[in-house]
């Protein structure tokens, strides 16, 4: 099989990003060793590249009885990232802990 270019890799990983498959599922389909696909990954994201981009967002204040509620049980912050990952927060999460959760799941 001919060596693949660090080009060619970027754009796998977009496309199987966008599929919304898992590694091993991508992998099979197009006849790569997943290990392969995922030291690619790692190295690319390292580098700064294909790295999933977060986009703002606008805090608003809410006039609905659970958002007064210090006590709420639901999620009043929630973080999707492009491969379909959802982390929720719950509405009394220190935003440090926010930003070192969501900091440290880029890197996955």
């Amino acid at each position: 099989m001919a060596r693949r270019t660090r080009e060619i890799w970027s754009n796998l990983i977009r496309q199987q990003q966008r599929s919304g498959k898992s590694d091993d599922e991508f992998a099979a389909e197009r006849g790569i060793p997943v290990k392969t696909l995922q030291w690619w990954k790692w190295k690319l994201r390292s580098d700064g590249e294909n790295a999933p981009s977060l986009l703002p967002v606008r805090v608003i204040a809410s006039t609905a009885p659970t958002a007064r509620r210090p006590d709420a049980g639901d999620a009043a912050i929630e973080v999707m990232f492009p491969d379909g990952v959802c982390v929720r927060f719950s509405g009394n999460a220190a935003a440090e802990i926010v930003v070192a959760v969501v900091s440290l799941l880029r890197r996955c």
